[in-house]
Parts: structure tokens; sequence; C-alpha cells
């Protein structure tokens, strides 16, 4: 048996090989005989479902092509508790494959445990399956934005005082704020049902009081922002491709709600919990770190005490 330490180096080893097979020579021979390789000595691993094993085999399924035998091998292997990147490379290579049925059942999975709809429609593994109706309509159930009953009247009172404080914190501190003119609630609606979207409550109610504003370098949507054309609305975009490009699991089902004044940085809703690793709710995002908020209103403190500390300092 390896050790812990040992086993880790072997796998991370043969993972980062994996990489550039799998953009190079998928399929091929160096995948077969690396893949049996490291499976030859798979139960002298002593952590075979942490986060080793499970990229070794991410990258695996990723090279081993359309090898109907060695995918089988490495589903065998892959554990109950397995990354959304791990069900997703699954989903791939069965895509690869052409194993309908197969795929079919690991993007439910894959779903299931946060991948998304628009990772699987963007990825050119599933071209062959472009226009089938089966996955289609799977694609379709999973992308459908949780609905949220509109319930205001409880958030305004706290959105209303977070704002003011805030905004009295800030021209304190020498720095101006733009403030939007209040929108109705049928306007937001309206920009809701044209977009596909459920704004969480606080959010509503803080686009009923200012619909679009800007504290210190923090720009917050508005219902034009959301409508598209505008260059927040356009930096959220690229924000949010260039993120799921990388990898960001269930970023680009996330709703943004303000630029946190880093071109990185995001205030951001999640609709499924993907990026909180829970339940739905805010999320900051810091370049690739996620700092999940309780509400709106612990999102405004945190920028608070941010100016204080950077501008008080100053």
């Amino acid at each position: 048996m390896a050790t812990v330490t040992e086993g880790q180096i072997a796998l991370g080893s043969a993972q980062l090989m994996l990489l550039p097979i799998a953009r190079e020579a998928r399929g091929g021979k160096a995948a077969a005989e690396l893949i049996d390789l490291v499976l030859g000595h798979w139960h002298r691993f002593p952590d075979r479902a942490g986060f080793h094993a499970q990229e070794f085999l991410r990258n695996a399924f990723a090279a081993v092509g359309e090898d109907a035998t060695r995918i089988d091998k490495l589903v065998s292997l892959v554990p109950d508790d397995a990354s959304a990147e791990l069900r997703f490379n699954v989903a791939c290579a069965y895509a690869v494959a052409g194993d309908k049925p197969a795929m079919l059942e690991a993007v439910e999975r894959a779903l299931a445990m946060g991948a998304t709809a628009a990772q699987v429609r963007r990825d050119t593994d599933f071209d062959a399956f472009a226009r089938d109706d089966e996955l289609a309509a799977l694609l379709d159930r999973a992308a459908q934005t949780p609905a949220i009953p509109v319930d205001l009247a409880p958030h305004l009172p706290r959105v209303r005082a977070a704002v003011d404080k805030i905004v009295a914190t800030l021209q304190a501190l020498g720095e101006t704020v733009t403030l939007g003119p209040p929108a109705t609630l049928d306007k937001i609606l309206a920009v809701e049902r044209d977009r596909g979207l459920a704004l969480p409550n606080d959010f509503r109610a803080l686009l009923t009081i200012h619909d679009g504003m800007e504290l210190w370098d923090h720009a917050f949507f508005g219902t034009a922002d959301y409508r598209g054309g505008t260059e927040l609305h356009d930096d959220a975009r690229e924000y949010l491709e260039s993120s799921a490009d990388d990898g960001t699991t269930g970023i680009d089902e996330c709703i943004p709600l303000a630029n946190w004044g880093q071109p990185n940085n995001w205030l951001l809703y999640d609709p499924r919990g993907v990026m909180r690793g829970g339940d739905p709710g805010y999320v900051i995002m810091l370049t690739a770190d996620e700092w999940p908020q309780t509400d709106l209103v612990e999102a405004f403190a945190n920028l608070e005490k941010l100016a204080k500390d950077v501008l008080g300092a100053n």
C-alpha cells in the first residue's frame, strides 16, 4: 500500500500527464497506457475517493476518447459523492463514445450535483446530440429558474435603512454616491419575465427604492442593466462566461446584482445554491473565492466595513 502522500503524488502526476493528452491525443495509445497503469495500482491508493483521485478520474474521462471498455472501468471507480465536475466529465465521455442512454443518465446526475444546462450546451463533446429531443428536454427542465413569490413588505424597511446607512458613511468619508430613481414593482416583474429571471425579494425591494445606483466604486444593477446593452450588463456577462469557461461550476446560472469594485469581483444571486454549497442566496465573488452572504443587508454591511477600513485609513 502507498502512503496517503505517495498516493497523492502518483495520482497528481498522472492527472497532469493526462491534461495535454486530453487536448492533443484524446483516445490514443498514450491515454490508454497511462490509464491502465494507474488503474492497475488503484487498489494500492489509500484515498480512492478524495480530491486527487477524483481529479485523476476527471482527466481520464477527458482523455479516454471513444474507448467504451475503459470508460466502464473508470465509471466503476467514481465515488458516490463525486463532484459536479467529475459527474460532468462522465457525461462528456459517454457523449463522445456515442452511448446515448448512459449519457442522458450521466447528464441528469451531473445536473443534480450542480452542473448546469448551459455547460452541457456549451461543451463540444455533446455536438453529436445537439438536435436530440431527449437531451434538449432534460436541459430545458434543468434551466428553468426557480420561482420566487413576490413579498417585498418584510424587506423594504431593512433594505432602506441599510442603504441610508452606507450612503451616510460614504458621504462622511468624502465619497460621492449616485442613486437612481425608484422603479415600480410592475416594471421589475416585467423585466424578470422578459429575461427569464427571478430576483430575490430584498433586491426587488432595493429596485423600488433605487433603480440602479453606484456606491463608491460598486455599481448595482437597475432594470435597464437587466434588459441588456449597458456597460455594466456587458461586463457582468463577460465575467460570468469567462468564469464558466474556466470551470467554475454553476456560475453561469447566477444572476449578477452588482460589480463589487473590481472587474472580477461581483455580488451574485445563486438561484440553486451551487456556488454557496447549499441553499440559494447571495454570494460575493472575489476573483475565484466565494464569500456567501446571508442577504442583501449583510452585503451592505460588509461594503460599509470595507469602506471604513480603506477610506478611513486614507
